[in-house]
């Protein structure tokens, strides 16, 4: 069991998440690069992971890139769908399809947030029974639908304030405007990007930090039983 470092790795993460975040919303754009996001968020947890000697093996990096590379897009998809596809969709008629529901958002953001938890938290401590790791993931889950709500009305000013700084660093459409990018609805997901990236790095930290808590624990529990 690694030591407790003197930076608690919620802050780590936290800032490690949100300049990805800076860099997908501000890397030129390609087809099919929006299956990437996941990618992106995946590489920085694991690199952090790594190097902060939180997983023993380099499998478990590719493994928890891969398991965010599909957690993210299949979050994105269960918002969609509940959104306008699903039985009871939540879609108003004759709204802008950039105008998203907090249920959705909610939901697809709780989504992801268990996926990537109980990934997380199941490979960097093998030990644990899935039930509890189960637990624990529902238990934190429900903050990545707050995040998601949250990132999408925020979009008034701090969509505004990525969009400037995306297109002050990659060349605009002429003509583009962000009364155009709040139409379609890019404006909101760039602010939404940014805060649940953040905000799910640092409570993936805070999560890590738990479990390592218990472990040792626990483990400090069975050491003082055998030597009695």
């Amino acid at each position: 069991m690694a030591e407790k470092p003197a930076v608690k790795m919620f802050v780590v993460l936290g800032f490690a998440e949100f300049f990805t975040a800076l860099f997908v919303i501000c890397a030129p754009r390609f087809p099919s690069s929006y299956l990437l996001v996941g990618t992106f968020f995946g590489a920085t947890l694991s690199i952090c992971l790594w190097f902060r000697k939180y997983l023993n093996a380099f499998w478990k990096t590719l493994a928890i890139t891969a398991a965010t590379s599909i957690a993210i897009p299949v979050s994105a998809l269960v918002a969609v769908y509940l959104e306008l596809f699903s039985p009871y969709p939540l879609h108003k008629i004759g709204t802008s399809l950039s105008v998203m529901s907090n249920a959705s958002l909610f939901i697809g953001g709780v989504v992801g947030a268990l996926l990537i938890l109980s990934a997380v938290l199941s490979l960097e401590d093998s030990g644990t029974s899935w039930t509890r790791i189960l637990d624990k993931s529902l238990c934190w889950s429900p903050v990545g639908g707050v995040l998601g709500i949250v990132g999408y009305s925020l979009v008034p000013w701090l969509g505004l304030v990525l969009w400037t700084l995306k297109h002050s660093l990659v060349p605009a459409i002429p003509g583009d405007k962000f009364e155009y990018a709040l139409a379609r609805g890019e404006a909101a997901m760039i602010s939404l990007l940014l805060l649940w990236f953040s905000g799910m790095g640092v409570l993936l930290g805070l999560a890590l930090d738990s479990q390592q808590s218990e472990t040792l624990e626990v483990s400090q529990h069975h050491e003082s039983s055998a030597k009695s």
